[in-house]
């Protein structure tokens, strides 16, 4: 008697990928890797997914996953056939939790987290130059950005309100996938205004438009009934084979070719300017030699006192002492990207950032103070002057 034989072929898969890291994923492990986000498949996405026969499985180390697909036979050029076929508007979705706070600190992303939206990233883009194996799902190839990547979101209950009357009929919302359209439940129309309200309940998950005698008013992703209550973001991967040859995951005659596509998310590491603040307490070495100086050679001893570092890319300015010599702060010149582990940037063999509180530079008597300064934390974030956002350094001696 002969066994039942079923194959799986892998349809697609996706990473984030963070600049901060030097893996590019997650921060530094011995054993189990730990990604700052998590990639849940929403209910519609599971209901899909089984009616196709695929199956979702977690990369941690990739901070991703990926979807494998029954297949069943191939076609002239040898390529696997899905065992059943997508239909017009399946698609993929799967929500994105933030599990480590400190992202936002070390990411570029909004400083305050807005509540009323959500990120989304989808693979109906227009990038002939993306490689299958690295087909970034952001608008820009360069990362996510919040002021082109991020949609206002809604639940069930929907209401807008028009700076004119409405007649019944002439309202819509409609599922952008799906054409599916509703009409208002309620239109309430007073003061030469109407407030409309809607029950999204019936539509699929996805973006949204309402349109008022045929005219986009507004524009939304709607969330269906079980996203997470602190939903970071939402993927949206459509298996429609129309889409662009190198992003679609899905051949024409239900193939898979053999390069299989890698949806990325790139997240560009946060750039601040590092401000370190030096404490001098009065017993200290350094407070004493430079009270004991006459005020203009204390003076000259405060300009020559600066941080110095083995890249060159990365400078100083003192831009502030306190008459009395017990505080000082130094700042960087430009914004630097902030990393998990920092390399020099010009030196050749590659060696470790070093930061050093440096007297007397510039002169004879030049000699450092303290040696391997410490490099921010992520959680020593200062965005009261956003856009130049300043990470914290104090430094007691």
């Amino acid at each position: 008697m002969n066994g039942l034989a079923v194959k799986y072929a892998e349809l697609l898969s996706i990473s984030l990928q963070q600049a901060f890291y030097q893996n590019h994923y997650c921060k530094k492990y011995a054993v189990t890797p730990e990604p700052d986000f998590l990639l849940v498949p929403t209910n519609e996405c599971m209901d899909t997914m089984k009616r196709l026969d695929h199956i979702c499985r977690e990369m941690p180390a990739t901070a991703g996953l990926t979807v494998f697909s029954r297949v069943h036979g191939k076609n002239a050029g040898g390529n696997d056939l899905l065992r059943f076929k997508p239909v017009a508007g399946d698609k993929l979705c799967f929500w994105i939790i933030l599990k480590n706070p400190a992202a936002i600190n070390f990411n570029q992303l909004p400083v305050a987290m807005d509540n009323s939206g959500i990120f989304y990233f989808t693979n109906q883009i227009t990038d002939a130059a993306a490689l299958r194996k690295n087909l970034h799902l952001t608008t820009s190839i360069a990362g996510v950005d919040e002021t082109v990547d991020t949609v206002i979101k809604k639940n069930n209950s929907y209401q807008y309100h028009h700076g004119a009357t409405v007649a019944t009929g002439t309202a819509v919302v409609k599922h952008n996938l799906t054409g599916v359209e509703i009409a208002p439940v309620t239109i309430v129309n007073q003061s030469a205004s109407a407030d409309l309200y809607f029950d999204l309940s019936a539509l699929p998950q996805g973006k949204c438009k309402l349109f008022i005698n045929h005219i986009e008013q507004d524009a939304f992703y709607y969330t269906g009934v079980d996203a997470p209550q602190q939903v970071f973001g939402v993927i949206e991967l459509l298996l429609d084979n129309t889409l662009d040859a190198n992003y679609r995951a899905v051949e024409v005659d239900r193939s898979l070719t053999s390069d299989r596509p890698l949806y990325t998310i790139p997240f560009i590491n946060r750039a601040t300017r590092w401000r370190y603040t030096l404490a001098l307490k009065t017993n200290s070495p350094l407070f004493i030699e430079m009270d004991a100086l006459s005020a203009a050679n204390k003076t000259d001893f405060i300009n020559r006192l600066n941080i110095v570092s083995n890249d060159t890319a990365i400078s100083f300015t003192q831009t502030s002492a306190s008459p009395d010599g017990t505080s000082f702060q130094f700042v960087s010149n430009t914004a630097v990207a902030l990393q998990e582990k920092y390399i020099s940037s010009s030196s050749v063999t590659k060696d470790t950032l070093s930061l050093t509180l440096k007297k007397y530079i510039g002169v004879a008597a030049e000699a450092a103070v303290r040696t391997d300064l410490q490099c921010p934390s992520t959680g020593g974030i200062d965005a009261i002057n956003n856009p130049v956002i300043y990470s914290d350094i104090l430094l007691t001696i």
